[in-house]
Formats: C-alpha cells, structure tokens, sequence
C-alpha cells in the first residue's frame, strides 16, 4: 500500500511537471504565433498604404493632364476615388437618364467639358463646328472625330456586347473592334437594306399596323387607360421580326417573348450601369442572364434551320434573313457572329421604332394644331384609302418633319462614344491619349440646344419644311449617327413610322 501511494504521488509530481512545461511551451508559442501574426499584418498594412498612395498619386497625376479642360470637380475623399459617380446616380434615382446630366454641365462649363468616373476622364463634345472643321467632304468619315479614326472603347462597347457578363450582341454590327470584319459584314446587311426590300415592307407594314388597331379597339372600352408603352413595343417588335424572319416563323410568340425579356434587362443596364453592384438585384439579373441564353439558343435554331433549307435550295424569301445567308454561307462567318449581327438588328430596330412612335403619339396629344395639320395632310394624300403605298412617301412631308422633329426631342441615340489613340487638339484644349470622347453633336444635347435650334423644348416640326427660313446647321441633326457607321436600320425606322 505504501508503494501504490509513493507510485501515485511521483505520478501526479510527474504530471504536474509536464503540464507545466506544456503550459510554458503553449505561452511561448502563442507569443510567437501573435508576433508572427503582428508582423504580417504591419507588412500587409504596409503595402496596401503604399498601394493606396501609389493609387491616389497616380489618380492626382493624371488628373492633372486634365486640369486645362473644364467640367465638375469631385468633392471629398469618396469622390476622389469615384469621381463624379455620386452626382450621376442622383439623377438617376431621380428618373433622369445620363445626358440630362450633360445638359447642366453643358450650362455650367461649355460647350467642351470633362468629368470623370471611376478615374475614366470623358470629354463631351456639343459644338457641331468642333466636328466640322477637321472633314474635307462628310462627317465621321471613319466613323471618329472627324478624319481620325478613333476606336471604340472596349470596355463600354463589350458591355453592349455582352451585358451582364453574358453574350448578347457579342461581335455584331453594333459592337465589332475590328474594322475589316466590321466592313465585310457591313456590305452585306447594306444590300438587305437596301430601298427596293424597305418598300416592299410597306404591304407588311400596313398589314401589321390594321392587326394592331384591331387589338386595340378590343383593349379600348373607355374604362381603363391603356398603358401603349408595352402595347407599341410588341407591334413593333412583332413588326421587326416578321421582316426579319419573314411571316409565320412565330405562330406562338415565343420569340417575341424572350426577345422582349431580354431588352427588359439591357434596357435596365443602359439606363442604371450601376444596377449590377446592387446585390438585390442578383437574383433578376441571373433570369436577364438566362433569358439571354435562351434567347440565342433560340434564334440559332432558326438559323441552322434556314441554312438547312438554303443548302437543299428549298427556301426562298425576300426577309432580311435570306438575303443575309445567303452571302454569309460564302464568306464562313461564324454561326455565333451571325446570332449577333441579327440579335442587334431586332434589337435596334424594335426599340428605335417603339421610342419614335411611342415619343410622336405624346408630343401630337400635346399639340393639336400639329395633329390637326397631320390629319389634314393624310387626308389630301390618301383621301378614302387606309392604306400607304410607296407612292405615297414623298408626298407626306408634314408627316416626314413630324417625325424628324420627334428624333430631334427624342434621339434613338444619346451619344456616340469613341477613345483617343493620341494626344489630340480640339477647339484650342489637348485631349489627353486613351480618352474617352462623348460627341454629342445631335443626339439629345444638340438637339436641346438653344444655340441651333429655336425654342427647344417646344415640339415644332414647321423647323424641318424645306423652305429658306428653315437653316438647320450642318452637323447639328444627326439622329442615326452619319457616315459608314450611319444606323443600317434608319430607312425601316421612318417606314414603319409613316404606317402607324
């Protein structure tokens, strides 16, 4: 017994012992492991500080470059990282679009002025002369300011393509970098455009435009408002992908529908570019991305369809898509790039004639002198008939500069973006390489622009008959851009117009 009790006690003396140098070794290697830690975090803070001066250094300097050029200055420290981010989202969460924005920077700084997002320095250009002076003979002659042959910047043209990081338009018309590709396919969507096909759309046209007024009879029982928004977008799209694809493709819709889905979510992008760092709004672009999916997966089983049917020379249509298989089976374009370029021409097509019909029906109910003189003019031109023939376009001239003054208040497009290669100078300021420019020479700014265009604001299409009063400046009315980049789909617009 006293053995087992001298065992017991050399035993916990033992454990003691050990526990004791286990417990000295554990403080010992804490104190290592948080001095280790210690240091690395000091190094870690130590070259995010020199990164964050590096950045803010860096984001000073080429500041600097700009400093000459006016425009709005950033305020505060979030500002100046972000730029004039904050005052851009202001407006809109206030239902505003970008170029609003340029209009009061345009009456605070100028006709050229800069601002800056993200530290990308965009120089807006409004001044029509500012274009003018450097073409010998026509505007955007490579489609650039003027004669120089600027690109595209990637960034903002690989968000048209492929917005929500999912492609859409991908390498289409709208969206090519490269030039030569660009111009091969651009030759071939020309002669589908071409005005023989344009006129024979107006027995389309027509068609489609009695189905709408029929439909709306039915909406209209003079107890709801109708809202015409949704209603125009469908005619126009059904109009659009019937002259695409040709009648009867769709008996159930089901390309309109995804098609429409789908310009939901770009349209979104377009007017909020920020909606994506919103994490409540994952869960709607996962269904914008999906639709996008289901959308091209779609339209390239109606392609390889028609191929099929070309090749076994069971297929003959006067659609824009047999002319446009027909010469890029020769050319071996990818399939994928002809998705694009036919996605972008039923993209632009639809929401440019949508947005003109949609703008000219509010504008007429606003002014009923206008919609008098219309209804005058239709009713000399056409007398009994509810039909427009192609005879009758060029006499419809009070209806040609409504419409021309519907695209002066409201322009298909806003701006048109290209990127300095070089340093270039510009009405006495030096624009800075790898800058953004924004010409606005027509769209929106211009044709808000007291300086060109009498009482702005006010819906006047007599500013368009061509009479010796009536001097609209060079450069300053421009809806659909000019030159080789001029939109391929401008002729389709005014003719699906003239109908409605």
């Amino acid at each position: 017994m006293h053995s087992l009790h001298l065992f017991k006690d050399y035993s916990l003396n033992l454990f003691s012992v050990e526990n004791l140098v286990f417990e000295k070794d554990f403080k010992l290697y804490r104190i290592h492991l948080l001095s280790a830690i210690a240091k690395k975090m000091l190094k870690i803070t130590l070259v995010c500080s020199v990164a964050f001066a590096l950045y803010s250094v860096r984001i000073h300097l080429k500041r600097r470059k700009y400093k000459h050029i006016p425009g709005p200055k950033p305020n505060g420290i979030l500002e100046f990282f972000l730029g004039n981010v904050s005052e851009i989202r202001r407006k809109i969460r206030r239902g505003k679009i970008v170029p609003e924005q340029y209009l009061e920077w345009f009456d605070n700084y100028g006709s050229i002025f800069k601002f800056e997002v993200l530290n990308n320095f965009i120089v807006v250009v409004t001044k029509p002369e500012s274009i003018k002076k450097r073409a010998c003979h026509c505007i955007f002659p490579k489609d650039v300011l003027v004669g120089q042959n600027f690109p595209k910047p990637s960034l903002v043209y690989t968000i048209t393509g492929y917005p929500f990081n999912e492609r859409f338009l991908g390498s289409s018309l709208v969206s090519e970098m490269d030039e030569s590709k660009w111009q091969i396919r651009r030759k071939i969507f020309n002669h589908a455009f071409k005005n023989e096909f344009m006129n024979e759309c107006i027995g389309i046209l027509n068609t489609k435009t009695d189905e709408f007024l029929e439909k709306l009879k039915l909406k209209a029982d003079n107890k709801c408002l109708l809202d015409l928004s949704d209603l125009i977008s469908e005619f126009t799209l059904e109009i659009i992908s019937t002259v695409t694809f040709g009648t009867g493709f769709d008996p159930e819709k089901k390309f309109n529908l995804k098609l429409a889905k789908v310009l939901e979510g770009s349209n979104e992008l377009a007017i909020n570019p920020f909606m994506t760092f919103n994490p409540f709004n994952f869960k709607k672009i996962k269904n914008y991305r999906h639709a996008i999916r289901d959308l091209r997966l779609y339209t390239k089983d109606l392609i390889l369809k028609r191929i099929e049917k070309l090749k076994s020379n069971d297929y003959c249509s006067s659609d824009i898509l047999f002319f446009v298989l027909d010469k890029l089976i020769d050319q071996n374009i990818d399939l994928e790039t002809v998705v694009d370029d036919v996605l972008s021409i039923l993209n632009g097509g639809q929401e440019t004639t949508a947005n003109a019909i949609l703008f000219c029906l509010l504008e007429i109910h606003r002014n009923k002198p206008v919609m008098d003189k219309l209804m005058d003019e239709l009713e000399n031109v056409l007398g009994q008939r509810n039909k427009i023939g192609t005879e009758d376009l060029q006499k419809l001239e009070y209806l040609d500069c409504v419409f021309k003054e519907t695209l002066r208040k409201y322009p298909p497009a806003v701006q048109y973006i290209r990127q300095t290669d070089k340093e270039y100078e510009l009405d006495g300021f030096m624009i800075p390489e790898n800058t953004w420019i924004v010409t606005n020479i027509s769209p929106f700014l211009m044709g808000r622009n007291q300086n060109y265009f009498q009482d702005p604001d006010k819906f006047i299409p007599e500013r368009f008959l061509k009479n010796k009063l009536n001097k609209i400046k060079n450069f300053s009315f421009i809806p659909f851009s000019a030159g080789p980049r001029t939109c391929i789909g401008k002729k389709f617009a005014q003719h699906a117009f003239i109908p409605y």
